[in-house]
């Protein structure tokens, strides 16, 4: 079974009652298969369908036609997708600045009925596997961007979900956060853990150093899919393969 299933997935939204807008058709018939423990990048400029087609795997919106499963589970099943998802979007503070890392963790396993000492034994291994311990009980205002990021990764894996849904996580750290949080996504989920992680980002770097698959989506599809040790040998070069396909071949 592949971790994540999607077949003609389509997404039209519609004009504000009364517009003289036309329907906006975001993602029109995608098709994909991403087997289990994979890191699986989405690829694309702005508005190309990439957090779109994120939110519909999230169950956060629904798609107008086709089929996607998670883990086997349809996203139209929300109570049981919920149990398979671990989400994590940029711009989405998800944290309380004037409680400890530790606080955090506690209310939001509450929020999950996750609760006593099965409670507290997974925020103490999660302190731990995202090397959180040194900032578990400060308060998280005095965070970094970084350390923030590992906790917001720490409560995203709180009920322990199969597939995490990572749009663009590093988008405000500095190059060494960016390696760290790396080596826990490629060594500690993906490897380890065998989680399957669907990531978004603009950094195209990022995307062929810890990417087992690169998927480049444009005007709503996807129009190439390529192993990332295609461009980690140097048999392609992916800044070159995104200008082409977005049609700025002037650029080279």
């Amino acid at each position: 079974m592949f971790a994540i299933e999607i077949e003609n997935l389509k997404k039209i939204f519609d004009p504000p009652l009364f517009s003289k807008q036309r329907p906006v058709c975001a993602l029109q018939g995608i098709n994909l298969q991403i087997p289990q423990g994979q890191i699986y990048t989405l690829l694309g400029p702005n508005g190309s369908g990439k957090t779109t087609l994120v939110k519909i795997l999230a169950g956060l919106i629904p798609p107008t036609e086709g089929i996607a499963r998670v883990a086997g589970v349809s996203v139209l099943d929300q109570s049981e997708l919920t149990k398979k998802i671990g989400l994590f979007f940029p711009g989405a503070k998800g944290l309380f600045d004037f409680m400890t890392g530790r606080e955090n963790l506690h209310y939001f396993t509450v929020m999950q009925n996750i609760l006593g000492e099965s409670a507290q034994k997974r925020i103490s291994e999660l302190g731990e596997l995202f090397g959180l311990g040194a900032f578990m009980d400060r308060k998280v205002y005095s965070y970094s961007d970084g350390i923030r990021q590992r906790l917001r990764l720490a409560r995203a894996m709180l009920h322990n979900p199969d597939i995490l849904l990572l749009d663009e996580p590093t988008i405000y750290l500095d190059p060494i956060a960016v390696r760290e949080f790396h080596k826990i996504l490629e060594v500690v989920l993906a490897k380890d853990l065998k989680k399957t992680i669907i990531l978004t980002t603009h950094q195209l770097e990022e995307a062929q150093t810890i990417s087992n698959v690169l998927g480049f989506l444009f005007q709503g599809r996807i129009v190439w899919e390529k192993p990332a040790d295609v461009f980690r040998r140097g048999e392609a070069n992916l800044l070159n393969d995104y200008i082409k396909t977005v049609g700025l071949n002037h650029l080279l």
